[in-house]
């Protein structure tokens, strides 16, 4: 419990991504079932649910389907339920770090 009594958490101590950073901005969702989306985040609610405009899908290579492909089709506007997304990434790519849990000297 907080100083109030209230036993709520603040959102952005819960959530493993702060969906401030992607406010209208895009960003790629990663499906659990490997769908990929493409869009612009319009609003979202405590259980990750997404609102996503502009949304474009990536197609699947049809003689593999572990492929995606660079062919999108237009969805429009999207909801994605929290429980799907496996992955919630900036449009632009993301940038490799350092693994902070390898000790100096040790090799990966």
């Amino acid at each position: 419990m907080n100083q109030t009594g209230d036993s709520r958490v603040a959102l952005h101590l819960l959530l493993p991504f702060r969906p401030k950073l992607y406010y209208l901005s895009p960003f790629v969702v990663l499906y659990q079932s490997g769908r990929e989306l493409v869009g612009i985040l319009r609003g979202y609610d405590d259980l990750v649910n997404l609102v996503v405009d502009d949304c474009d899908e990536f197609l699947r290579d049809p003689s593999d389907l572990s492929r995606v492909t660079n062919q999108k089709r237009k969805l429009g506007l999207v909801v994605v339920r929290g429980t799907q997304v496996s992955l919630v990434s900036p449009d632009d790519g993301f940038e490799e770090i350092d693994n902070p849990f390898i000790a100096e000297g040790e090799d990966e």
